[in-house]
C-alpha cells in the first residue's frame, strides 16, 4: 500500500475484540475499525479500536434519530418533526484527516438528509450536523466500504499521511504493519476415562508453553461442557496461542508416562465467571 489508503482483513487474532466480534449478529451491518489518526474515538477495551455501523451507496439519516439524544434544546425540534414539519440544518461529510469531502453550505429545510456518496473514496466519514441555532448535533460516524461483504470478525484500518512532508515521492512504495495481541485462553484438558483411580494418580509435567512459564492446577473430577464426568486439569494463567506451538504437556498416570497431550485449537470459547466472560480452550483425551 503506497500513501494513503484502506486496508481490508479479516482478524484472526482478535485478542481483546474477541468478546466484541462474538457479540455481532452473524449478518451484521457493523464493522471493526481504526486509522493511524483517530486516537480519540476509539475504544481502549477494544485494542484501540472501535464498532461502527456500516452503509451503503445510498441512505438516509433521519434528524430525530440525532435530536433525540439531545439533553437540552432538542424538544422544539422534535415537536416541528412530530408535527411533520422539516427544520433547518447544515451538514457536511467530513474524513478523519479533516478533509470536507461535502458541504451543504446553507441551511435546508429537512426531516431527513438522503446521502449519496457512490464516488468517494472508501473509509470513514463522519456526518456533522448544525441546526439554525448554531447547536451542532451530535455527530455520526459510519464507514462506507460497498466492495466489501461485512461479516463478524471484519476490519478496515485506514492510513492517512499526515502531512505533506511525509509524503513521499510516487515511486517509493511504503510498507505498513498492524499488529494484533495474540489470542489468550485458560487450556482446560479433560481426560475421558472409566478407570477407577483417583484424582491424585493423575499428574501432568509442563514447563513452559508457546514461550510462557506455565503451571497447571492439580486434577479434579468435573463435568465437561456437555455434562459428561470427567478429570479435568486447568491452567493457573492465560496461555497465547502459535501457528507452530511449542513446549510439551506430559501426562503421567500411576507414576507412569502416559504420553504427550496435544494442543490447544484456535477456537476458543467464552465462559461466565463471576460476572465476567473468561477465554477458555477445551481439549478432549480419551485415557
Amino acid at each position: 500500500m503506497a500513501g494513503a489508503g484502506t486496508l481490508a482483513f479479516v482478524l484472526r487474532y482478535p485478542g481483546s475484540l474477541l468478546a466484541k466480534v462474538s457479540e455481532l449478529p452473524e449478518r451484521s451491518s457493523l464493522v471493526l475499525y481504526a486509522n493511524n489518526l483517530d486516537q480519540d474515538n476509539t475504544d481502549e477495551r477494544l485494542g484501540g479500536w472501535s464498532v461502527l455501523p456500516c452503509r451503503s451507496k445510498h441512505w438516509s439519516y433521519h434528524l430525530d434519530e440525532a435530536l433525540t439524544g439531545l439533553n437540552v434544546g432538542g424538544t422544539e425540534y422534535i415537536e416541528r418533526l412530530n408535527n411533520g414539519g422539516g427544520i433547518l440544518v447544515r451538514y457536511q461529510l467530513i474524513r478523519p484527516n479533516g478533509e470536507v469531502v461535502f458541504d451543504s453550505i446553507e441551511n435546508q429545510l429537512l426531516t431527513k438528509i438522503d446521502l449519496t456518496l457512490a464516488g468517494l473514496s472508501e473509509g470513514m466519514y463522519e456526518l456533522v450536523i448544525t441546526l439554525d441555532s448554531g447547536m451542532s448535533l451530535p455527530s455520526f460516524r459510519f464507514v462506507y466500504a460497498p466492495s466489501l461483504s461485512w461479516r463478524p470478525g471484519v476490519g478496515v484500518y485506514e492510513w492517512f499521511n499526515r502531512d505533506q512532508s511525509e509524503q513521499k515521492s510516487p515511486r517509493a512504495a511504503e510498507r505498513y504493519e498492524v499488529a494484533f495481541k495474540e489470542r489468550e485462553s485458560y487450556w482446560r484438558y479433560f481426560l475421558m476415562t472409566n478407570s477407577l483411580l483417583n484424582t491424585h494418580q493423575y499428574k501432568l509435567e509442563c514447563e513452559s508453553l508457546n514461550g510462557v512459564d506455565v503451571q497447571f492446577g492439580p486434577a479434579c473430577l468435573s463435568l465437561d461442557p456437555h455434562r459428561r464426568s470427567a478429570i479435568m486439569f486447568r491452567s493457573k494463567k492465560l496461555l497465547p496461542m502459535r501457528q507452530s506451538p511449542s513446549g510439551k504437556v506430559i501426562l503421567e498416570i500411576a507414576g507412569d508416562v502416559w504420553g504427550q497431550l496435544p494442543y490447544a485449537q484456535t477456537e476458543v470459547r467464552l465462559e461466565k465467571k463471576l460476572g465476567k466472560l473468561i477465554p477458555v480452550s477445551d481439549i478432549y483425551v480419551q485415557v
